[in-house]
């Protein structure tokens, strides 16, 4: 077993027993050495030295231009996302902005009309309040008047169903919207009667109407005017009715236009309803629609218009009347009746003739 010479760095190495090296790998070898355990051939091997990194000589040398290029290079990405949102973010202001002076816009206008809604509903509150001295100071008559009307008005809404019967649409919308008056035989010609209607729906505040048109060659003292809508034509009838107008001293009549399927069974009913009072019967009344003539509330008869003839439905007690259904007034009203449906097939527009008067 060699022995290292004093004096040397293993031999002083060795003579340091007590020496320790940093990671201890050798700390039992070292004491194996000094208490002379070690095997022939067994020396105390030193650490090896630490790899140092080899430099390129021919790499280009770092300088700061280069550090900032390969910046520059690896942030591009990152800029143009940057630059992407920064490019939203302004067009989702300006969206807003708009939104925002749209939303005011609106709200200005909300508060006009709540502004205009509250100085509507002060001034109704201020006319509930004096509501009894004016209602003092309402002429009895005008108030009559008004009454008549609201009648008028509410009679004219309940055939309202009536006007579109068995009708083009063109024809239906055509009637709903025409009032019919009479009782101008007074006036030389339809522009005389035009004027004149046109002066008293001005004087009575009521509609206006769009124009007026005649049916025959030359003006027999029937008008028919044509209003905007059926509301309107019902409130001038209504007016024109309530003011019981007189034209060279004749009653001016007025009415709803109404088809001849309508027309035919209201002129029945509504002449039987005079025929039964002149004969002494009372509570005597004619339904809404014009289909239904009743006698102390109990139907007596109901007649419609089908396939252009006229129906009529007796009640038991009415049918077996032989004197009634017999008579000569009877048999007139039903006469007149089928005349009306009768002009309209010959001018094309019917399906053939009125039923008899017996119980269909």
């Amino acid at each position: 077993m060699s022995t290292a010479a004093p004096g040397t760095p293993v031999g002083n190495l060795i003579k340091r027993g007590r020496m320790r090296s940093p990671m201890h790998e050798m700390d039992g070898l070292q004491q194996e050495q000094e208490q002379g355990n070690l095997d022939d051939g067994e020396e105390l091997i030193a650490p090896l030295p630490i790899p140092q990194p080899l430099f390129d000589t021919q790499q280009e040398p770092v300088t700061m231009q280069g550090i900032a290029a390969l910046f520059k290079r690896e942030i591009a990405p990152v800029s143009s996302s940057v630059s992407s949102l920064r490019d939203d973010f302004i067009k989702m202001q300006i969206s807003i902005r708009e939104d925002m002076q749209a939303i005011g816009i609106r709200l200005a206008t909300i508060e006009q009309h709540m502004d205009l809604a509250n100085f509507r509903i002060d001034k109704l509150e201020h006319l509930v309040d004096n509501m009894p001295a004016l209602s003092a100071q309402v002429d009895p008559a005008f108030r009559q008047q008004v009454n008549a009307m609201q009648v008028q008005l509410d009679s004219l809404q309940k055939v309202d169903g009536l006007r579109q019967g068995n009708l083009t649409h063109h024809d239906a919308g055509q009637r709903a919207c025409t009032a019919v008056l009479g009782g101008l035989a007074g006036l030389t010609s339809q522009q005389d009667a035009e004027a004149w209607l046109i002066d008293k729906l001005a004087s009575l505040s009521g509609p206006m109407l769009v124009n007026t048109y005649i049916k025959s060659e030359e003006f027999r003292g029937i008008l028919f005017a044509k209003f905007k809508d059926s509301f309107e034509r019902d409130i001038a009838v209504a007016l024109l009715r309530s003011a019981s107008l007189k034209q060279s001293g004749q009653d001016v009549w007025a009415k709803e236009d109404l088809p001849i399927e309508a027309r035919a069974p209201k002129s029945f009913l509504l002449g039987l309803k005079r025929l039964l009072k002149s004969w002494g019967f009372n509570k005597v009344t004619v339904d809404g629609g014009f289909t239904c003539l009743s006698m102390s509330s109990e139907c007596a008869v109901t007649v419609k218009c089908s396939d252009g003839q006229l129906q009529y439905k007796w009640n038991d007690s009415w049918a077996n009347w032989k004197d009634f259904q017999e008579s000569q007034e009877l048999r007139e009203l039903t006469r007149q009746a089928s005349d009306m449906l009768q002009k309209t097939q010959d001018n094309g527009k019917g399906k053939g003739k009125a039923k008899g008067a017996a119980q269909a």
